[in-house]
């Protein structure tokens, strides 16, 4: 068997969901806007970090034509969903958070190109009050019209590109003249255990930092909506995961958060840097051996303190109360 850390947290979260999502398949008609951004910032975060890898292989260089912000405006397009890739802008499938949409950070053009897109969609949105359509489509508990979600979600997505191209700039500064050299970037890796079970995953950045040259650390670039804890990098499974593979037990989270500030610095990154404990591994694939038993096992049981994260009920909790299928696709393969 092999397990992601993304699929180990979803087991210990709720066992049942685990099963539906990977063992019968039964998915989400909708992907949050968390994955497809934070995706195009780490793909937007790669290419700068790439300037300081003193070696590159072909595939960097292929990597390295684009700019930073083409990338991620490239990653901001297409996303992959259930059996094939979605045009991301104008797609009713996508849930957005409400920070997700500030209207402030667009420009006239946007405005006008939300206006055409909503009487492309057959009704008027004024360019110049954009946020009464807003206001209007936030008070309605359940909004089903698929055309007036169509045009929410192209303002949220404008949002999030004009977020995105802010806190590329804010990297720029505050980050890569931090970073000493780069080793790798984007390392699968593949962890075995006795069983023949294995954790896979991607570690996002090894490098050094320039007040530290001689150190090499196991670096984790996520993109939040708050501030980290300063002992989040104690804490994290991820990370000591990653640390126990390399053998490298200096560890450090870059921490982009995706909220602006009204005030100076209008972006904020943190970067949390510390010795991962040995406590934490051993703790870590503790919790990894049992997961591996328990679906060896076929124990699947609903936590159902689960239900909501983050604000937003679990694809999965209409099915699990009365069997709804409404917003769910199986994506079984075909014999």
């Amino acid at each position: 068997m092999r397990l992601s850390h993304s699929a180990s947290q979803k087991y210990q979260g709720c066992a049942y969901q685990y099963k539906l999502h990977y063992i019968d398949r039964l998915r989400s008609a909708y992907i949050g806007s968390a994955l497809i951004f934070g995706t195009a910032l780490d793909d937007a975060f790669s290419r700068l970090l790439l300037e300081k890898k003193r070696t590159l292989s072909d595939a960097d260089r292929l990597l390295m034509v684009p700019t930073a912000k083409e990338t991620f405006l490239s990653s901001m397009s297409k996303t992959f969903l259930n059996n094939g890739y979605l045009d991301v802008d104008k797609s009713s499938q996508i849930k957005y958070f409400k920070s997700d949409c500030d209207v402030s950070l667009l420009s006239d053009t946007n405005r006008q190109q939300v206006s055409d897109h909503a009487g492309e969609m057959g009704f008027d949105v004024d360019p110049d009050n954009i946020e009464q359509f807003v206001e209007e489509f936030r008070a309605i508990k359940y909004p089903e019209n698929e055309n007036e979600i169509s045009v929410y979600n192209y303002i949220c997505w404008l949002s999030l590109v004009k977020k995105g191209l802010l806190l590329i700039d804010s990297y720029v500064e505050n980050v890569i003249p931090k970073i000493h050299e780069v080793f790798d970037i984007q390392k699968e890796i593949c962890l075995p255990d006795e069983d023949g079970n294995g954790v896979i995953g991607y570690i996002d950045i090894i490098a050094s930092f320039t007040d530290e040259p001689d150190k090499v650390y196991i670096v984790d670039n996520k993109t939040s909506s708050s501030k980290y804890p300063e002992n989040a990098v104690l804490e994290s499974e991820q990370l000591a995961t990653y640390c126990e593979h390399e053998q490298v037990f200096d560890a450090a989270y870059i921490v982009v958060e995706k909220k602006l500030r009204k005030r100076d610095p209008r972006t904020r990154i943190q970067i949390i840097r510390d010795v991962m404990p040995e406590e934490q591994i051993d703790n870590t694939f503790d919790k990894l051996t049992e997961v591996f038993h328990n679906i060896n096992e076929g124990k699947f049981e609903q936590n159902w303190d689960s239900c909501f994260q983050f604000g937003q009920p679990c694809p999965y909790y209409k099915y699990c109360r009365g069997g709804d299928l409404k917003g769910l696709v199986s994506c079984k393969k075909k014999k």
